[in-house]
């Protein structure tokens, strides 16, 4: 049914005499919605209005309201050179054929249901991504790492799609794949490109780019197996992983954050040489970064040895740790085994900073507190 059958069907129902502002049932609107999505028409209140002259927009809204919740899209709609895609089949229709055919994804025709499609926020953001070059990759990306965190793989996707857009405008790039990633990273670091992105928004291209460099790597070498028998033989852990995750078991029930925790004369020390071979200090996130070199923690500054801690930016591990104990409770409940020993670990290290900050407050406030010396005090 096309659109245009669909309305002149509603025409017919309401007939002559329906007043223009009573609401058009919502099971009659329905059919007329999803005829203008199969165009290729995003439906909203002027556009179903405009097909149904006999009635005003008010009239139109609730029906097309309910038909959009039904897609999962917002309630009012936005321009798209296309429909967001709401599935995996209306994410075919907008990548190009390679990435809708990628193997030992979801994509894959021989999937039971270990390959996990992304969140339906994810596939109606890759449909907003206008370069068809970047919506192939963000696109990739996003059916390798759908198992991630739903919040967590749509900040993935939007925040890099986001900085790597300004980046390419800035350096008149118009196709993902002409860049040189090792070139291109090495002038953002060296401050000769991405003039227009702040501090967070490099450290953030950088460390998500070794992210998704990641991944694709990981990809290469599952394609780099043509026989899916093989695969799938290489896929199964070894002895020795085994072993050691077996040892990785009891490692939750040692105590190794006491083992770890720095004196403030320790840090202090840390500081004082990082000064004097470094000159002005990285301000990072939850203290003072004292590494000279390229990050070796890829900006994952909890938990890293080079963090000296500063008690005045003890709300920012607060804050960190209260999200990771959110996010800890939810991938337990979701049986998240991976995601929970990473949240576990991350929570630890905010525990850790934090007992680091009380240690320079009670030494400050030492260095501070007035002594009395009495002298030949009587007894009785």
């Amino acid at each position: 049914m096309t659109s245009q059958e669909a309305a002149e069907h509603v025409q017919a129902e309401l007939g002559p005499l329906w007043p223009r502002d009573r609401p058009v049932p919502k099971e009659l609107l329905a059919p007329l919605c999803e005829a203008l999505w199969q165009e290729g028409i995003n439906p909203n209140r002027r556009i179903v209005q405009q097909r149904l002259p006999a009635v005003n927009d008010h009239a139109v809204g609730p029906g097309v309201v309910a038909w959009r919740r039904t897609k999962g899209l917002p309630e009012q709609g936005l321009r798209s050179p296309h429909p967001l895609p709401t599935n995996l089949e209306e994410l075919t229709k907008i990548v190009s054929l390679p990435i809708a055919k990628a193997p030992f994804t979801c994509f894959d025709p021989s999937n039971d249901g270990r390959w996990l499609t992304p969140p339906l926020k994810v596939l109606r953001y890759l449909g907003r991504i206008e370069n068809r070059s970047v919506r192939d990759a963000m696109a990739l990306i996003a059916i390798l790492r759908a198992d991630r965190l739903p919040r967590s793989l749509y900040c993935l996707i939007s925040n890099f799609t986001y900085i790597l857009r300004r980046l390419m405008n800035e350096q008149r790039i118009e196709d993902v794949t002409a860049i040189n990633p090792d070139h291109l990273l090495f002038r953002v670091y060296a401050g000769e490109a991405g003039q227009g992105l702040t501090d967070d928004q490099r450290q953030t291209l950088i460390s998500q780019w070794n992210v998704i460099r990641n991944a694709f790597e990981e990809y290469a070498e599952i394609l780099h197996q043509r026989d899916k028998t093989v695969t799938q033989y290489y896929a199964r852990p070894t002895a020795t992983q085994v072993l050691n995750a077996a040892e990785m078991m009891f490692v939750d029930r040692i105590d190794v954050g006491a083992e770890a925790l720095r004196s403030p004369e320790e840090i202090g020390r840390m500081l004082k040489e990082a000064e004097e071979k470094l000159g002005a200090l990285t301000e990072v996130f939850g203290g003072t970064c004292v590494v000279a070199n390229m990050c070796p923690a890829k900006f994952a500054c909890v938990g890293c040895a080079g963090n000296a801690p500063d008690p005045g930016k003890r709300y920012q591990i607060e804050q960190k740790k209260a999200w990771a104990e959110q996010q800890l409770r939810y991938a337990i409940r979701e049986k998240l085994a991976g995601e929970e020993r990473t949240l576990k670990q991350l929570f630890a290290d905010c525990k850790l900073m934090t007992q680091e900050m009380d240690l320079i407050e009670a030494a400050r406030a030492d260095q501070v507190q007035p002594v009395n010396v009495r002298h030949g005090a009587t007894k009785g």
